[in-house]
């Protein structure tokens, strides 16, 4: 038997650093800086372009955290 997940995207699946920090309360230099540390999945499409938060990678990670370990989610 198996499981079958479906993911709907009700926005675009990208954002603006500068919403991303609005709507999850941080500053843009924060999510920046996760975004420069690797924690924070991003696009961007040539070198010194604007950058965008990948909200459908995020979103993937977070469902695949904690996969091996249930009791943590």
């Amino acid at each position: 038997m198996s499981t079958t997940i479906v993911i709907q995207m009700n926005d675009v699946p990208t954002m603006a650093v500068e919403l991303f920090a609005e709507k999850t309360g941080q500053t843009v230099c924060a999510v920046t800086s996760q975004m420069d540390s690797g924690a924070l999945p991003f696009t961007q499409h040539k070198p010194r372009a604007t950058r965008h938060v990948n909200i459908a990678k995020l979103t993937v990670m977070c469902l695949e955290s904690n996969s091996d370990k249930p009791w943590l989610a």
